[in-house]
């Protein structure tokens, strides 16, 4: 999925504009938004691939927000073993 989600951001940023284009301040929203969808998907499997579903999902069975799993990514970096389980 994330890796979709980058090819369709790719592919509209690739999609040549006609000459008589006015340039709007939303142009790349959607195309940013994508790219960061597949970021936040590739945070979450690789949490899911070291802690398993609770590695993504909160205590109270809510999934992580995006901010939340890059502080859990984060710390599986700098602190590799400190929190894997056994």
């Amino acid at each position: 999925m994330s890796q979709q989600a980058l090819r369709l951001a790719f592919s509209l940023l690739s999609t040549p504009k006609p000459l008589a284009y006015k340039r709007l301040s939303t142009d790349g929203a959607l195309e940013i938004g994508l790219a960061g969808i597949a970021a936040e998907l590739g945070l979450a499997a690789c949490l899911y691939e070291v802690y398993g579903e609770s590695g993504i999902v909160r205590p109270n069975g809510f999934y992580l927000t995006a901010s939340e799993a890059l502080v859990r990514f984060r710390g599986l970096y700098l602190h590799p073993f400190r929190d894997y389980p056994q």
